[in-house]
């Protein structure tokens, strides 16, 4: 049986309490993180966008797959 301030500060104590306490600020922080990310992703898909349209039409035939051969890699930068 705890008394007095151990009995007020047990519920806090203990790894479940920690997990609880680190899910909590994991949340908050990506709930934080996911507008700005949210926004120059889709920054950067316009960017890249606006840069295939002036690469033009593919040759009839082609297919975009074909463009870049699997031994290319593409990537999106985020910055």
């Amino acid at each position: 049986m705890l008394h007095g301030a151990r009995a007020q500060v047990a519920p806090q104590c203990g790894i479940g309490a920690l997990a609880r306490a680190l899910n909590r600020l994991l949340v908050e922080h990506i709930r934080g993180a996911l507008p700005g990310l949210r926004a120059r992703l889709d920054a950067t898909l316009e960017r890249r966008a606006a840069e295939l349209k002036t690469y033009g039409e593919l040759p009839p035939g082609h297919t975009p797959a074909s463009r870049c051969g699997p031994e290319k890699g593409v990537s999106v930068g985020l910055g």
